[in-house]
């Protein structure tokens, strides 16, 4: 990254193939929106989906924890199995999609309790099941939108 992105408020990294976050990334304190995930996805008959032009990123670095000012990231369609501590700090998010990841919800749900300001939480595509997503309604934004299944995406 050179110094003028340094203060950009949206990187869009989307379909580029990364396997990692680049490091300059975490450098833009003002950052608002984070795109790291595929373009977009085609989804077939509720079992299958196929990426397009995704990234391969398997480790969110802590990092991230700096980045508070983050008003939306995109992970969709990624590798990623675990989120490190600090993206509890992400406290200023309204729009999170972690679809198509491989994260166990249960283990990383208590992550977003302090997100008060999500308005969009997309987990389709991850492990979890009907008591982690009573949990995390329970500790959510009453008004959040959580993506957990293909037809919630396509209901509203």
């Amino acid at each position: 990254m050179n110094s003028d992105q340094v203060y950009q408020e949206e990187i869009n990294l989307s379909g580029k193939g990364l396997t990692e976050i680049p490091p300059g990334v975490f450098k833009n304190k003002k950052l608002k929106r984070l795109g790291l995930g595929a373009k977009g996805f085609m989804a077939y008959s509720n079992i299958s989906v196929m990426p397009d032009s995704p990234n391969y990123i398997t480790v969110i670095p802590e990092e991230i924890g700096q980045l508070t000012e983050l008003k939306g990231i995109n992970l969709l369609c990624n590798k990623v199995t675990l989120l490190p501590g600090s993206f509890a700090k992400l406290n200023n998010l309204e729009f999170l999609d972690l679809s198509f990841n491989e994260l166990d919800i249960h283990t990383e749900k208590h992550k977003f309790y302090g997100m008060q300001k999500l308005k969009y939480l997309s987990i389709m595509g991850n492990r979890f099941d009907s008591s982690d997503l009573a949990d995390l309604r329970k500790h959510l934004n009453p008004q959040v939108r959580i993506i957990a299944t293909l037809k919630d995406l396509q209901s509203r």
